[in-house]
């Protein structure tokens, strides 16, 4: 076979060969990215937030929806009615007001002007009263500290620590969900982990996949210009090669 026919055989193959692989599909790295992340996490690369948060963004997010969630179980109108329940039951008294005691022993009633505050007792029109006897209202309700005190006790128990109960517990609840919307997934027995962390593991399986998948097609290609080439008579055999080479001619 001259020098001539060589360089031709060589120019077609050439050419059919850029022609196919400019046909060839483009490798579909997002899909094959999404189906490994998939098997690994069951995370959907198509929820991956963008722009994607830091975990400290994160940890706000959580704070917040968890505040918001925990401010319609307890709003706001509930604790104020529990601060007005807690103004009736702790009223605070002072001299000049006119108001019944009762009072130790027996229950005696005391009914006249507060005419005097001292300490550990009070003066009712003319009767003293030991603070430690009044049976009501409570004693707290002639000392300004002590009933802002015991009022405070009454919201806190009667509803802050309810809510912080329940915000601890929500947020405990909601924490996995807000982090896994927010682009986290948490390992058994470990620390939340970005999905772009574990993308960036799953890249090299990717690249494989991907350098797989053009060498195929490339092969088939070649398998294929082959084949044309010995039904066009430009060569005779197919190229036993291990390495694909310019088909021969016949």
């Amino acid at each position: 076979m001259s020098a001539e026919e060589l360089a031709h055989i060589k120019q077609v193959t050439d050419e059919r060969f850029e022609s196919a692989r400019a046909e060839v599909p483009e490798f579909d790295r997002y899909r094959e990215v999404r189906n490994l992340l998939l098997k690994r996490t069951e995370y959907d690369l198509d929820d991956l937030p963008d722009p994607f948060p830091s975990q400290a963004e994160v940890s706000k997010i959580l704070k917040k929806e968890t505040l918001a969630i925990g401010d319609r179980r307890f709003p706001k109108s509930a604790r104020d009615k529990v601060v007005a329940a807690s103004i009736e039951k702790f009223p605070l008294y002072k001299v000049g007001d006119v108001l019944e005691v009762k009072a130790k022993p027996g229950g005696r009633r005391v009914e006249g002007k507060l005419v005097e505050l001292a300490a550990g007792k009070i003066r009712v029109a003319g009767t003293w009263i030991l603070r430690k006897d009044l049976l009501d209202p409570h004693f707290s309700c002639f000392d300004e500290a002590e009933n802002k005190n015991f009022r405070a006790h009454h919201v806190r128990v009667n509803f802050d620590i309810g809510r912080k109960d329940f915000l601890e517990s929500e947020l405990k609840r909601q924490r996995i969900k807000v982090y896994r919307d927010n682009g986290y997934v948490k390992k058994k027995g470990g620390p939340f982990v970005s999905v772009k962390k574990i993308i960036e593991t799953i890249e090299p399986k990717v690249d494989e996949l991907e350098k797989q998948y053009y060498a195929k097609k490339e092969e088939e290609i070649r398998a294929r210009i082959e084949v044309d080439m010995i039904e066009e008579g430009m060569i005779s055999q197919p190229v036993s090669e291990p390495e694909p080479g310019p088909p021969t001619a016949p």
